[in-house]
């Protein structure tokens, strides 16, 4: 009998630590492509720079814009600076990811305000601010940090941070991690993909820090992964059902992308829910049926996301592409290198 154990060591690959990105390619679409063709079986070695080559012809390519907050928030507790993690809002309080410095019934300070801790669950807490609650957005974007993947040591400024960890076209703020596969378009290349024929059109899906979290025994057992909030506006979701039903090939950039159209979809044909939260678990058990091509990063082991892009070509599949990736000396993860496959 397979086991959830059994399952998560499929999905794991050995990769030499210089590999992992610590910086993004400048210029963005300067960042190297692996292209899989699943119709022949062929594997192209390119730069992001040239991806209209290998798009289909007549499809749409659907971005993610959502915005990542800078959501670290340094605050003071008994004279000492804490770094927290601003997870949301949720009845005029603050959901953050703390340290067990801050316990219930404490008083911290931040920004000049003061936040009194009501609970705690887990090494999440629940802070009570003296701020309106609606305050919270420009607040952070004012005081907040750029929050940065637990594998990236970059000496990147706060300010070469907010540039670099945001995709050209982000727009509606809630995001406490970058939609990586769209920070390698620049705003040219996206013009060029509209001038090529092809057409793009954008979703929301905000992503949370559960797209870190390692995948536990239960949520592979259940089918069911950490809840993300996703919106599509009403032309969106009319352009993209009727380019659909025509035939027209839907390119996700992203496996937040992916997670957005699948969720919207429950036939596979047709988006019938334009916004909601999702904790849909895609994988080659479960794979994607509205979108048709994927552009994405390389994902760390043992992740949803590996799962999710198996959805698309198999696990032995992906778990080659992966080995040639490493053997061309591809880089990794957030502010890596990336593929498309079609």
């Amino acid at each position: 009998m397979t086991t959830p154990q059994d399952i998560l060591a499929a999905y794991d690959y050995q990769f030499p630590l210089g590999l992992i990105a610590q910086e993004p390619a400048r210029p963005r679409d300067a960042a190297r492509l692996m292209v899989y063709d699943r119709a022949t079986g062929e594997t192209t070695l390119d730069t992001f720079a040239h991806i209209c080559d290998y798009l289909p012809e007549r499809c749409v390519v659907v971005f993610n814009e959502t915005k990542v907050l800078p959501a670290c928030m340094a605050v003071t507790v008994n004279g000492k600076v804490v770094e927290v993690l601003c997870l949301g809002t949720e009845d005029g309080t603050l959901r953050v990811m703390a340290p067990r410095a801050l316990h219930p019934d404490m008083t911290v300070t931040w920004a000049g305000h003061t936040l009194e801790v009501l609970a705690r669950d887990g090494k999440v807490a629940i802070l009570q601010p003296s701020f309106p609650i609606d305050d919270t957005v420009s607040l952070l974007e004012e005081h907040g940090m750029m929050p940065l993947p637990p594998y990236i040591d970059s000496p990147l400024t706060e300010n070469e941070r907010r540039a670099e960890y945001q995709t050209v076209f982000a727009k509606s703020a809630g995001s406490v991690a970058a939609p990586t596969a769209g920070l390698h378009f620049t705003a040219e290349l996206i013009e060029q993909i509209k001038a090529s024929g092809r057409d793009v059109r954008y979703v929301t899906l905000h992503v949370g820090l559960g797209t870190f979290a390692p995948v536990t025994d239960e949520q592979i057992t259940a089918r069911i992964l950490h809840e993300e909030t996703y919106f599509i506006d009403e032309d969106t979701a009319q352009f993209l059902n009727d380019a659909k039903h025509v035939g027209r090939p839907i390119i996700a950039v992203g496996t937040t992308t992916v997670r957005t159209l699948e969720s919207s979809s429950e036939d596979g044909e047709t988006i019938t829910n334009r916004y909601g939260k999702t904790t849909l678990f895609l994988s080659p058990e479960n794979p994607p049926r509205f979108v048709d091509a994927l552009v994405t990063n390389f994902h760390v082991p043992k992740s949803s996301l590996l799962m999710l892009v198996a959805g698309f070509v198999g696990r032995n599949q992906l778990m080659k592409l992966y080995q040639t990736a490493i053997a061309e000396r591809f880089r990794l993860f957030s502010f890596g290198d990336g593929m498309l496959i079609v």
